[in-house]
């Protein structure tokens, strides 16, 4: 998504910076940065700009989530670890290697809980600490309602980009530069058949979204859906596997209510627009 965001970006004469650590207020980067985008803590962006608001409806900042599903990010950031770090590992070792982690995670009443580096405001990173996973999450569920974050959901990538395309190119405000960003748009897998599966219907188009791609293992081409449904294949193991992922999942479930509500809403008004014109 970051090459997505730098080409529209440049694409709309605008700025795109990618933040390496946290900032405080910065009067410059308020005036000079269009989308700032990275791995940072929701609401970093407060710090940074002075007129953002949680509840503010202009001028404020408006912030932009993308989530998969809990186990494929899991099993997706092992693949990585070993990209980087030239591992070479067979199916059957990445297999073991997951299972040996989870079993002893679980041993210690521990869960997984990356996103909660994420959707913890760095105000609550410290005041929290000692809360429970379980409430963590909660919090992180009330941020997300709290910022209306825009939602983008890794296995709904049309429909994600579609809600972009809404957010970034209003309907039915022409600009000098709205064709070559719809064309960014259509390039990262948006499709212009997608308004045809109509509202309430979550199934999109399968498309090949440049940019987006499975993680791989180093030199072995051990993918993440190949684990994935290895992993599926335990019956036994599989109980502990969603025990140890459940408040992951319990804000994965949240984001993909409101990612299908703000889809929702943008081919409503989308089917709108369309009929006044007929």
């Amino acid at each position: 998504m970051r090459k997505f965001f730098h080409e529209l970006a440049y694409t709309c004469h605008k700025t795109w910076v990618l933040l390496t650590r946290d900032m405080s207020s910065n009067p410059t980067f308020e005036q000079k940065v269009d989308i700032f985008g990275g791995h940072f803590r929701l609401g970093t962006g407060d710090y940074i700009f002075q007129s953002s608001s949680p509840t503010s409806t202009s001028g404020g900042i408006r912030y932009i989530v993308f989530l998969r599903d809990p186990l494929v990010r899991y099993v997706s950031g092992v693949l990585y670890q070993n990209k980087i770090f030239g591992r070479i590992e067979s199916l059957e070792q990445v297999v073991k290697k997951i299972k040996d982690h989870i079993v002893n995670q679980r041993k210690n009443d521990l869960y997984m809980k990356k996103s909660l580096t994420y959707l913890l405001m760095p105000a609550q990173r410290d005041r929290f600490m000692d809360k429970s996973t379980k409430a963590k999450a909660m919090l992180a569920i009330q941020n997300l309602h709290k910022y209306n974050v825009i939602l983008g959901m890794a296995e709904r990538m049309p429909e994600s980009l579609a809600i972009l395309r809404h957010v970034f190119l209003k309907s039915g405000v022409e600009t000098p530069l709205k064709d070559k960003a719809e064309a960014v748009f259509q390039k990262y897998g948006i499709i212009a058949s997608l308004a045809k599966n109509g509202m309430g219907n979550h199934t999109a188009p399968s498309v090949s979204a440049v940019g987006v791609h499975e993680n791989e293992s180093s030199g072995n081409n051990v993918s993440t859906s190949a684990v994935v449904a290895e992993l599926a294949k335990d019956k036994e193991h599989v109980p502990l596997m969603e025990e140890y992922i459940k408040y992951e999942r319990m804000i994965t479930d949240f984001a993909w209510i409101m990612h299908n509500l703000q889809y929702d809403c943008v081919m409503w008004e989308q089917s709108t627009a369309d009929r006044t014109n007929e």
